[in-house]
């Protein structure tokens, strides 16, 4: 359990805070297994409503001792009550390439995207520390239409960038140490070598590596020419020419697993400003 800091400019406000802390420490369980055992909406509705009620009155009592705007906005409280009635550790982005959307589905309520990933940074930063971002995908886009997600690579014959091509294992037979192509990658084994003549065991066989063959000028080449294609607007790129997307997850750090658990930094921050001469601890 918690213990009221020293020095409280309101005693009887300050016993609350620990109490109502306290208390939702205890029911972070009981909230959690009721959302999730219960598809009726009026359930879930009030256990949502509890959360929000106490996260409103933690908030009202730090500032009533303060007389100081605490950094728990409106955007910041939403975030705290969805997480709170969620069981997940990670807060993750879903990606439709094909429909060029990115959102944080549980988030979507809080607007787009963007908007989302500024509230949700504000949460990894001092005084909250509350999550830490992480890069869930990182993906080329186009330099000429970034705002679309659309990119595919593409692999060209270096002579005339035809798009038709394929590969060609090489096989050498060791006895004599012909080399052959073929277009499979398994090893051919049974029958003749053509320049030998003997008949062709696999322990006497070995692949040796693998070339490309062009099937419109017919040229054969150790390596692709390869672009980046934007699918939206049909035109190449190359690699360097790109701009780099980076989607970020969220991780709830391990000292704070959740919503109620950040409560206790929540009091480390009011007393703090209760105590102008205290040192502040840092993770």
């Amino acid at each position: 359990m918690l213990k009221a800091p020293s020095k409280t400019t309101n005693d009887v406000q300050e016993k609350d805070l620990v109490r109502v802390v306290n208390t939702i420490l205890e029911k972070k369980g009981v909230f959690q297994e009721t959302i999730k055992k219960n598809s009726d909406s009026n359930v879930q509705e009030i256990s949502i409503n509890a959360v929000k009620s106490e996260l409103n009155l933690i908030a009202k009592i730090l500032g009533s001792q303060t007389g100081r705007q605490l950094p728990l906005d409106d955007d910041i409280r939403k975030v705290m009550e969805i997480i709170a009635i969620s069981a997940d550790t990670v807060i993750t982005p879903s990606i439709d390439y094909k429909e060029n959307n990115i959102s944080y589905p549980r988030f979507e309520s809080l607007g787009n995207a963007d908007g989302i990933i500024r509230i949700l940074d504000k949460l990894t930063l001092p005084p909250f520390n509350f999550l830490k971002r992480e890069v869930h995908e990182k993906f080329p886009i186009c330099p000429l239409h970034p705002e679309f997600l659309g990119v595919s690579l593409r692999s060209y014959c270096p002579n005339c960038f035809s798009l038709d091509t394929n590969k060609l294992h090489l096989v050498e037979h060791m006895i004599c140490g012909y080399i052959s192509e073929h277009d499979s990658p398994a090893i051919p084994t049974g029958g003749r070598c053509v320049y030998c003549k003997k008949n062709i065991i696999e322990s006497e066989i070995r692949k040796i590596g693998r070339w490309y063959r062009c099937n419109t000028c017919g040229k054969k080449f150790d390596n692709h020419e390869i672009r980046l294609h934007c699918t939206k607007f049909n035109h190449d790129f190359e690699m360097d020419e790109s701009n780099m997307m980076i989607i970020p997850s969220y991780k709830i750090t391990i000292d704070s697993k959740s919503l109620y658990d950040y409560t206790l930094t929540l009091l480390e921050y009011l007393n703090d400003l209760l105590e102008p001469n205290s040192t502040r601890r840092t993770a």
